[in-house]
């Protein structure tokens, strides 16, 4: 009726949970048998199937070292642009890229959440040239930008907020969450 055709090439089977054993039976779509896989990608967020979410922060953060180093030369510490201007790079083109989708991995393991706030450091210190002595929370105090966990949890705030405005039918039907406080989900943790 709507013309839409599932590619059962590009379909892959991720069963999520935290048990070790993988499955062991197929499925089969259209005749076809449906690969078994760790991961995959929809909407550009990396689900792995214990939700750990560390393929995902190793990609962003992956793509956030290829994008400074193709504006290395203006986020470097002898460039002549002005501080404010690296800063305005950073916060409109760099910062998105490490906190997008973070609403639905802000509950990530510290050790994995700990690696994205590492390169936002680096280049912080790169765009003030500030030395080996100086403390990165200094650096953002000057530079008036907050830790990523602060930021992302703003993120998530709007973004829980804005869904009672939403004339989305699908979306009013769900359930409102009410945390629990001995059950570790991830709106608990950024509220």
């Amino acid at each position: 009726m709507w013309k839409i055709e599932v590619n059962v090439n590009k379909t892959e089977l991720v069963l999520f949970s935290k048990k070790r054993r993988p499955p062991t039976h197929n499925i089969f779509l259209q005749g076809k048998n449906i690969p078994w896989s760790q991961e995959t990608k929809y909407l550009g967020v990396i689900l792995d199937s214990k939700l750990n979410w560390k393929s995902h922060i190793n990609f962003t953060t992956q793509k956030f070292r290829d994008n400074c180093r193709k504006i290395y030369s203006l986020s470097a510490r002898n460039s002549e642009l002005s501080r404010k201007n690296k800063v305005l790079i950073y916060t409109s083109i760099l910062r998105p890229v490490l906190t997008y989708a973070s609403s639905v991995w802000a509950y990530a393991a510290k050790t994995h959440f700990n690696r994205i706030g590492r390169s936002q450091n680096k280049l912080l210190r790169q765009i003030t040239r500030a030395r080996w002595f100086m403390r990165n929370e200094d650096i953002r105090n000057a530079l008036n930008i907050s830790t990523l966990k602060e930021y992302i949890k703003k993120l998530a705030i709007n973004f829980f907020n804005s869904l009672n405005e939403i004339d989305n039918t699908s979306i009013h039907e769900i359930d409102f969450y009410a945390p629990d406080i001995n059950i570790r989900r991830p709106r608990l943790i950024l509220i």
